[in-house]
């Protein structure tokens, strides 16, 4: 009995140590947000800011991650449910809850873009005004409802930038980065018209959003996510995150 009881115990054991050791080698999944110029699909995989800057965390970190571009909200909830562990976001959200910053890759800007034949010279102006959101966006729940302005929901940030050109908008909420890249080439989005900023007006400053790299708090072990940590720290110490976001045309760099 005694006999049959020690093996039992030792395949417990066994059974206990491989899936250990099952997790401890399988890639933790990186949930790339699917939204122009953060993160988008190229014949040669996926491309972006995040993407690009997720690259050389890999690069930096010896970590191996496998990349799932989802929607935005998808990607909150994979790292709620688990079926991600890694996202680079500035997001603030109960999905988020369970994570952990490993340290700041850039910073975003939201600001109201306005007509030149607006007026509107800061956020008090916007009263009574004609201001555009992409519709269910975040920036369309955080402030359509705010400083007495008119909100015009619109299907996306390339429709609100040709209405504002065709004045038929006074202004719209929007990130800095988004609209920097429309610009470049390299984030496969341009299409504002050549003269298109000698009909602009005030370019406002809402607020700022850090963006940080987090991870699940129950994956891994303190040896991954110190890496990983690493890695951010060495990124902003070489201005190699700054670089990427240059690269799609952000006038700040990514920086605060």
């Amino acid at each position: 009995m005694s006999s049959l009881f020690n093996r039992l115990l030792i395949i417990l054991v066994t059974g206990l140590m491989t899936n250990v050791a099952q997790a401890q080698t399988t890639k933790p999944v990186f949930a790339l947000l699917d939204f122009k110029p953060f993160g988008n699909s190229t014949s040669n995989g996926f491309d972006g800011i995040f993407a690009r800057s997720m690259d050389f965390i890999q690069a930096e970190s010896g970590i191996d991650v496998t990349t799932q571009m989802l929607p935005i909200p998808r990607s909150l909830k994979a790292i709620a449910d688990g079926s991600a562990q890694l996202i680079i976001t500035g997001a603030v959200s109960r999905l988020l809850e369970n994570t952990d910053s490993l340290g700041i890759i850039g910073c975003s800007r939201i600001i109201v873009l306005t007509s030149a034949k607006s007026g509107i010279k800061n956020l008090a102006d916007l009263e009574g005004k004609n201001i555009g959101f992409v519709a269910s966006g975040f920036l369309d729940k955080l402030y359509s409802n705010k400083f007495d302005l008119i909100p015009h929901r619109i299907r996306n940030s390339q429709s609100m930038v040709a209405m504002l050109d065709r004045n038929r908008i006074d202004g719209f909420f929007i990130s800095d980065v988004v609209i920097d890249a429309f610009e470049t080439p390299a984030s496969g989005s341009s299409m504002i018209k050549v003269d298109w900023r000698s009909r602009l007006g005030e370019r406002i400053e809402v607020r700022k959003i850090a963006t940080h790299l987090r991870i699940a708090k129950d994956y891994g072990s303190r040896e991954l996510s110190d890496r990983l940590r690493s890695a951010v720290a060495a990124g902003n110490a070489k201005e190699s995150f700054s670089a990427i976001y240059k690269s799609y045309g952000v006038l700040s760099g990514g920086k605060c």
